[in-house]
């Protein structure tokens, strides 16, 4: 039986796999396919638009296999106008099929049941290289060096975060890395747990949406929030919102929300100490653009920002170093310097921001 998933924009796609294979998913874009890849554990063959929102070509193939839990899936490109080059580049990186029109795609889903292996569960996840070897061997070698040197200092935080308020010592919360990776980002707790009634009094001292929102998002906060002040998780706030491209986000200044702990810890930076974990474990480096929250990631995927995601996420990065403390700063702002670091950055570029971190912590943070 072929169980056919779709990548991409074209209803008519759908319509003309039915009379080919046995059952059609259908996922607008590969990030939407990454965010729900656990619903796709039977799809055994793959059709994708050759013009992906904010994916580029060349990294489509790994994108896909990556999103899946089955490997050895062939895939299907969809396109037009298709150069010798290019044909030959695709299979390279393991396109099994090029069609330039839909009535090409019965043909194609026949020579692929022909000749290609039968999908193998992936009993092991593939592991793709995320970054320079040379940018990875320092993370891991700073991270495991400052970990264990600062080891005392871990101790006593999770022993104040203890004794300050109930909840859990470490938050976690699903942020978005290099080529759309999920992972679990780190961090000290800050907040208390389900102090999120005080929304309404909050929204008077909002920095950056000076409009009626239909709904507010609290991105600086551990819950999200829905219109109505009651918190809301991630996934429901997927499915629940609006597709809202301002990006406008609430953020107060004072936010009794914060335990006492919290606020020394948020004023310091070190509540970040935690994504030390996430750089041993490949999740993150020491330095890269920002590990972004799923539903501000989803926005992100023209080929305007798309960039950003060629880059690991990092603890620190040029953005902090260039804007920190400045509240006027646009989110335009913070977006083209998250593509300016993925399109320049070295080894020796990220040292340079690294010694700039020092000084531009010790700014007030408003942003």
């Amino acid at each position: 039986m072929i169980h056919a998933l779709y990548i991409g924009q074209n209803p008519e796609v759908v319509e003309h796999l039915k009379l080919h294979v046995d059952s059609v998913d259908h996922v607008w874009s590969v990030l939407q396919l990454t965010l729900n890849k656990e619903k796709f554990t039977q799809v055994n063959l793959v059709i994708a638009d050759k013009k992906q929102k904010g994916t580029r070509v060349s990294d489509l193939a790994m994108l896909i296999e990556q999103s899946l839990v089955v490997s050895n899936i062939p895939i299907i490109l969809l396109g037009q106008a298709y150069t010798k080059s290019e044909r030959t580049e695709f299979i390279k990186l393991g396109i099994a099929e090029l069609c330039e029109n839909i009535s090409e795609l019965g043909l194609s889903i026949r020579l692929i049941q022909a000749r290609t292996a039968k999908a193998t569960p992936k009993f092991q996840h593939r592991v793709f290289p995320t970054m320079p070897w040379a940018k990875r061997l320092f993370d891991i070698t700073f991270s495991a060096l400052f970990l264990i040197a600062i080891s005392p200092i871990l101790l006593l935080i999770a022993l104040a975060v203890r004794l300050d308020s109930r909840g859990p010592i470490i938050y976690k919360s699903k942020r978005v890395g290099r080529g759309y990776q999920v992972f679990d980002f780190l961090k000290f707790r800050t907040m208390k747990v389900n102090g999120d009634h005080l929304v309404k009094d909050l929204m008077k001292e909002n920095q950056y949406a000076n409009e009626e929102l239909d709904e507010i998002v609290i991105r600086s906060s551990e819950t999200l929030i829905d219109a109505l002040g009651n918190p809301i998780d991630e996934e429901s706030f997927l499915q629940q919102k609006k597709r809202d491209k301002s990006g406008a986000f609430f953020k107060v200044k004072n936010d009794p929300r914060i335990t006492r702990v919290g606020r020394f810890l948020r004023a310091t930076s070190l509540d970040e100490l935690p994504q030390f974990v996430n750089v041993l474990r490949g999740d993150m480096s020491v330095i890269g653009n920002r590990p972004l929250p799923l539903y501000e990631a989803e926005q992100l995927t023209t080929d305007q920002w798309v960039t950003r995601f060629h880059a690991p996420a990092g603890i620190t990065g040029l953005w902090q170093v260039e804007k920190r403390g400045r509240a006027e700063m646009s989110e335009t702002e913070r977006k083209e310097l998250d593509n300016s670091y993925a399109l320049n950055y070295s080894f020796m570029y990220d040292m340079k921001l690294l010694l700039r971190t020092i000084p531009a912590l010790m700014q007030k943070e408003n942003v």
